[in-house]
C-alpha cells in the first residue's frame, strides 16, 4: 500500500461540562483555520454535528438524514476535507474524508429542539455573542471542499501564536492511507456500507409492498368519505416527511384538533400522541418507543 504525508489535527472545543463541542473556522470556499484571527477577513465558526447530536434521542445511524434536513435550510453543511487531514478522536473513512458541521444558528436550532433546559441555557449563555456577531451570515452551502489549513501556512499575518485559541503544531508523518484513528470517540466506520445498503433495500421493498397493498384495498373495497379523508391526511403528512418539510403544526392540525378528531373517528382523536410520535418523530430512541403515551 502506498503512503502519503498526513496532517493530524486536534479540533478546538467548547467545554460545557457534560457537553463538548468541537469547531473550526471557515475562511473561504477552500480554506479553514483552527484558530480565530481578528486581523483577517471575517470567518464563520462551524460546529461539529457529531458533537451537537451526541447524547440526544437521535440514533447514530440516523444522523446523516437529520444533518441533510438542516443542510436544506442552510444551517448545516457537509465538509469534504483533503485526504491529507486526519482528525484526532474522529474515525472517518479515508476514501470519504467528510464531516458535518453547523453554523451558530444551526447550533441554536439543534439545542432548542433536542437539549434539556439546562443545556439550552448553557448554549444561550456561551454562544449569544457569537450568534450576534454572525447575525448577517449567509446560509451555508450544502457542501464545501476544504484543502488548505491557514493556521500554519506561510503568511505575513500576525495571527498564529497570538490567536485566541492556540493549537499545537500538527504532526506530520507517513502513514498507510487506509488507516484510521483507533482512539476515536466518534466512529464513522462502524456501519459496513454493504450491510447498511442491504437493510435499506429491505425497508424499501417492504414500503413498496405496503403501498401496493393499500392500492389493492382502495380498488376493491368501498371506504366512507371520512375514512378517505383520514387516509389522505395521513398520506399528505408522509409526503411532507419524505420531502423533509414535515412540521409539528402539520401533525397537530391532523390529529389534535377536536373538530378533525371527531370527524375522522375516535381512534385518531383518542390517541393523538401515538400518531404524532409515529409521524413527527420516527427517530426516537428505543426506550421512548417502548413507553406508552398517555391516552
Amino acid at each position: 500500500m502506498s503512503g502519503c504525508s498526513t496532517i493530524h489535527l486536534t479540533l478546538p472545543q467548547w467545554d460545557g461540562g457534560s457537553r463538548k463541542i468541537r469547531f473550526i473556522y471557515l475562511v473561504n470556499l477552500t480554506s479553514f483555520r483552527l484558530t480565530d484571527c481578528p486581523n483577517e477577513s471575517p470567518m464563520v465558526p462551524l460546529y461539529l454535528g457529531a458533537d451537537l447530536f451526541s447524547n440526544t434521542d437521535i440514533r447514530t445511524e440516523n444522523h446523516p438524514r437529520h444533518h441533510a434536513k438542516f443542510a436544506k435550510k442552510g444551517l448545516a453543511t457537509k465538509i469534504n476535507f483533503s485526504s491529507a487531514f486526519r482528525f484526532h478522536g474522529l474515525k472517518v473513512p479515508t476514501v470519504n474524508n467528510s464531516l458535518w458541521f453547523y453554523s451558530v444558528q444551526g447550533l441554536f436550532r439543534v439545542a432548542f429542539e433536542m437539549y434539556s433546559k439546562q443545556e439550552q441555557l448553557a448554549v444561550l449563555e456561551n454562544f449569544q455573542d457569537v450568534w450576534k456577531s454572525q447575525i448577517n451570515d449567509s446560509p451555508l452551502k450544502m457542501s464545501y471542499n476544504l484543502s488548505v489549513q491557514l493556521d500554519f501556512a506561510p503568511s505575513s499575518s500576525s495571527c498564529g501564536a497570538d490567536s485566541r485559541n492556540e493549537m499545537p503544531q500538527p504532526q506530520r508523518e507517513s502513514v498507510d492511507v487506509n488507516s484510521g484513528d483507533t482512539s476515536a470517540d466518534h466512529d464513522y466506520c462502524s456501519f459496513p456500507k454493504q450491510r447498511l445498503q442491504t437493510e435499506q433495500n429491505q425497508i424499501i421493498t417492504t414500503v413498496r409492498q405496503k403501498l401496493h397493498s393499500l392500492d389493492d384495498k382502495l380498488s376493491s373495497e368501498t371506504q366512507s368519505y371520512t375514512e378517505l379523508e383520514m387516509i389522505l391526511m395521513l398520506l399528505e403528512n408522509i409526503d411532507r416527511y419524505i420531502n423533509g418539510n414535515l412540521e409539528e403544526k402539520d401533525v397537530t392540525e391532523t390529529c389534535a384538533s377536536p373538530t378533525k378528531g371527531q370527524r375522522l373517528g375516535l381512534c385518531v382523536f383518542k390517541f393523538p400522541a401515538q400518531l404524532y410520535r409515529t409521524l413527527a418523530w420516527p427517530a426516537v430512541s428505543c426506550s421512548q418507543q417502548q413507553h406508552q403515551p398517555e391516552s
